[in-house]
């Protein structure tokens, strides 16, 4: 790509740690429309919200079916078979929206209150989604110690920059769970963050990077000993503030949450997600940590295909029951995993939990304001 070609449309970018869930929330988020709902609530709210892919003349179909076949796995119970990224790949989406109703009152002509609605028009966003193999953004840890000037993976790191770099907003991915996170990545994240910005001064026909979404996935781990009012319980932005005060998974983004508070910086909010969400969208969490089988606990099971499967012994145990796929997708809610993309698109803070970084690194001024 030449660098200082402009990009054709609106484009953002996904980046995160290998197995933070990134392809699967991205697959999930085009394809599940339970959690397109939460873009409903929150201060800046949108209505009527449709979002997915859309057919387009560069489109690479093979790529999206196998994107969808994703979110299909995970209805199953089949994570697990979803594979890591192995190309940086570019998503042709769409974002359809109405503005949110607004209700004025007015006095009639003899006291009386009456009242009006406006809807708004129909809003067409158009735009593409990149997504690639976590390591491929820092590839040094991926580098063969006796080759280190492997091509394909230098290849692959420079093709994720140049979707970094004509990107007006990217979604930074990464897991909550202290196991699971990597400092080393989250480090090269940051500088690779910092790196798209210094670059883009030298190049006007690239965009400014706007907005920056951090998401800390797998939040529903948090609140698997919370019972059946788990997902009610999630919703409440101090827990997720408790969980994320003074960790290494905050304070790594530090250097990011400083620059963008510069003359010349960009917006940038916190978002807990779970792919999995919790069951009906208050219940419990919704995932089962089966070891031969981990993934959705509402999964949709049948005795031909789960109980009879060898590589699943003794599923039937655990889930004794079939479940159609209607009654599993209908159970399936995401949580908080498409107001990220709408605010790294359009700045435009939706959702139920969403945090400016001041409410983390100073809880107690969140407290004092409430």
């Amino acid at each position: 790509m030449t660098k200082n070609k402009k990009p054709k449309g609106l484009q953002i970018t996904l980046v995160g740690q290998s197995d933070s869930g990134k392809t699967n929330l991205l697959a999930t988020v085009l394809n599940n429309p339970n959690c397109h709902s939460d873009m409903t609530i929150g201060p800046d709210r949108i209505a009527n919200v449709g979002l997915g892919t859309r057919a387009d003349d560069g489109a690479n179909d093979d790529s999206v079916d196998k994107l969808m076949s994703y979110s299909d796995n995970i209805l199953r119970g089949r994570v697990w078979t979803n594979p890591g990224t192995d190309e940086v790949r570019l998503y042709s989406c769409r974002l359809s929206y109405r503005e949110a109703p607004q209700t004025q009152f007015r006095r009639g002509m003899f006291g009386q209150k009456t009242e009006t609605t406006s809807h708004g028009e129909q809003t067409h966003l158009d735009f593409k989604i990149a997504d690639g193999r976590g390591g491929d953004i820092a590839p040094n840890r991926f580098l063969n110690k006796d080759n280190p000037q492997d091509e394909e993976p230098i290849r692959r790191q420079q093709e994720y920059r140049d979707r970094l770099d004509e990107s007006v907003g990217l979604i930074v991915v990464m897991p909550m769970d202290k196991d699971g996170f990597k400092i080393d990545l989250a480090n090269r994240l940051v500088r690779e963050i910092q790196r798209t910005i210094e670059f883009r001064k030298t190049a006007p026909d690239l965009p400014d990077l706007e907005r920056v979404a951090i998401c800390y996935t797998k939040y529903d781990e948090l609140f698997t000993h919370r019972g059946a009012s788990a997902g009610e319980k999630a919703g409440d932005a101090n827990e997720a503030v408790d969980h994320l005060y003074n960790t290494a998974i905050v304070e790594v983004f530090r250097p990011l949450f400083a620059q963008a508070q510069q003359p010349d910086g960009f917006d940038i909010c916190i978002f807990a997600v779970s792919t999995f969400g919790f069951v009906n969208g208050t219940g419990a969490a919704n995932f089962y940590d089966l070891e031969e089988s981990p993934g959705l606990l509402t999964r949709t099971v049948s005795a031909d295909r789960d109980w009879a499967n060898p590589n699943t012994p003794d599923i039937q145990n655990h889930f004794p029951f079939e479940m159609t796929e209607n009654e599993a997708q209908s159970s399936w809610r995401p949580f908080n995993i498409a107001p990220p993309i709408l605010f790294a698109l359009t700045g435009r803070v939706t959702g139920p939990l969403y945090l400016d970084p001041d409410e983390v690194f100073q809880p107690e001024k969140r407290e004092a304001s409430y």
